[in-house]
């Protein structure tokens, strides 16, 4: 590989990319990320396999901690009692 061509990504590597980027827009919705991509959802999941995707990393539910619903900001660091 030639000095032009090092930081030049492959075509697998971009399309892995972009597989990415739709799992993270549609929230990992496999369904609809694959109606994206114009694949079939067998497809996605092998692609997903093939590049190490782990779709539920993408899922609104994963990503997303849930709340306390309890006002912390009094006990911010530097704020004292």
């Amino acid at each position: 590989m030639n000095d032009f061509a090092a930081g030049i990504m492959t075509l697998d590597q971009v399309q892995a990319e972009h597989v990415r980027n739709v799992l993270e827009a549609l929230d990992g919705n496999i369904t609809a990320a694959a109606h994206a991509l114009d694949v079939d959802r067998r497809t996605l999941y092998r692609m997903c396999e093939r590049w190490k995707i782990d779709v539920s990393e993408y899922r609104e539910t994963a990503v997303k901690p849930l709340s306390s619903g309890y006002d912390t900001s009094e006990y911010d660091e530097g704020q004292g009692p």
